[in-house]
């Protein structure tokens, strides 16, 4: 199998992690013990590719410490999912919980939204006219992810509100700080901690988020894009 094909399966993968970030919140109290008893543990996903053909302005070097990160947020929630299944919930598993599952999900999503080809994004797609919607054009979506990216100090994310129906661009300041993962759609993931960039340009965050923007497989952003639509219907939640 080439590279290009096992990042694509990685990615293939990766368009399951979108309903795992909006319905993994929603277990109801009576189904929580039940359900965490049945967790299996989690491998991390492949995206040796990656650090064999990295995204331009990303180096093999820069991509393969990120991959380390991400594995050990894998095994981070693995751990704690053990922990409740033995010892049972507690304030700390549920802390710990949240700040591994959002470590291993929005990785997952990062990396697979990144690319080694890039291509630009099909101006007839559906995500297009999304974006045309609430930017007003393509440029306003660049500049304003930009501008969050600048701002936020752990991640940005163009997603779905799953409240509204409405494209937007969320940060978090923390793995399970900020916007409530639960209510976003994940279409377009960018990581903007330090360890995302400084191997390769130091403090200049705003040259690796210049960079990041050429490297995006606008593929997978428009398939989990559509994915969300059609599960949300651009209906409001019941309240």
């Amino acid at each position: 199998m080439s590279e290009k094909e096992n990042l694509n399966n990685s990615k293939r993968d990766l368009l399951k992690a979108g309903s795992m970030l909006a319905a993994g919140f929603f277990l109801g109290s009576n189904n929580s013990l039940k359900a965490e008893s049945a967790v299996k543990p989690l491998n991390s996903k492949d995206f040796s590719p990656l650090v064999s053909r990295p995204p331009k302005g990303m180096s093999s070097r820069q991509i393969n410490e990120h991959l380390g990160l991400y594995r050990k947020y894998v095994a981070a929630l693995n751990k704690v999912n053990e922990t409740e299944k033995k010892a049972g919930i507690t304030h700390d598993t549920l802390i710990n919980k949240g700040f591994a599952y959002g470590g291993t999900i929005l990785h997952e999503l990062y990396f697979g939204n990144l690319t080694f080809n890039p291509t630009d994004l099909n101006y007839r797609s559906e995500l297009m006219k999304a974006i045309e919607k609430e930017f007003g054009a393509y440029e306003g979506l660049v500049n304003n992810f930009k501008e969050a990216g600048k701002a936020a100090r752990g991640w940005v994310i163009l997603g779905l509100n799953l409240y509204d129906g409405r494209l937007n661009i969320y940060g978090l300041d923390s793995h399970n700080e900020g916007t409530a993962l639960a209510f976003i759609w994940p279409v377009l993931v960018m990581d903007v901690y330090e360890h995302a960039y400084m191997i390769d340009h130091g403090t200049n965050k705003e040259a690796y988020i210049d960079g990041f923007m050429q490297n995006i497989d606008w593929s997978i952003a428009e398939a989990r894009f559509l994915q969300g639509f059609k599960n949300i219907n651009n209906a409001t939640l019941i309240i």
